[in-house]
């Protein structure tokens, strides 16, 4: 990582949360671009014309350089949850900066329930896995599975990394469908 961070000697003058970004390779962004429009490794692999386990590693790459900075979070659910909050993280903030094409200006979504709101929330601050966050709530993984479909259904999304993207989108074009804040 040390000849990563020498080959972008200008990380001075970026933001920290930005960070990450600029020390993606053009390979680890096409991936995490991917990911975020939905696509599973399998199927990036295939548009990329690279193996699946090629595709593993740039993401296990990605999260690597986000661990320990904006994206840790200080519980430890183990290296498995950690790759997924990162991904999101840098999903979430790569739409939000721009480094992450994602356009719904045309795309109409419907409005979300409360706890749907906060299900959504759960996901994009912490990664939490649906029993992870069954257990937050004090409901089944059951309801928060029927919950996660209909967010999914409401949002067209395919993957929480898909969500992710789009819910970011959505709260910075100011689209969010669920309620806002101080109503």
């Amino acid at each position: 990582m040390s000849t990563m961070l020498e080959r972008n000697a200008g990380l001075d003058s970026v933001p920290s949360e930005c960070v990450p970004f600029y020390l993606l390779t053009e390979r680890q962004r096409e991936v995490l671009q991917y990911r975020a429009d939905g696509l599973s490794s399998c199927e990036i692999a295939s548009v990329m014309g690279i193996s699946y386990r090629t595709v593993e590693k740039h993401i296990h790459g990605i999260s690597l350089i986000a661990i320990g900075d904006v994206y840790s979070i200080s519980e430890n659910y183990g290296y498995a949850n950690q790759q997924r909050i990162t991904t999101i993280g840098l999903i979430r903030d790569g739409v939000y900066y721009g480094y992450l094409s994602h356009d719904l200006s045309d795309t109409v979504i419907s409005p979300l329930s409360e706890r749907e709101v906060e299900i959504v929330d759960l996901l994009l601050d912490t990664g939490r896995t649906n029993p992870e966050m069954a257990g937050v709530l004090s409901i089944s993984t059951r309801t928060v599975d029927a919950h996660m479909r209909s967010i999914h259904d409401k949002f067209d999304t395919r993957n929480c990394y898909q969500l992710a993207a789009r819910a970011a989108y959505l709260k910075l074009h100011d689209r969010w469908p669920g309620k806002k804040n101080g109503s």
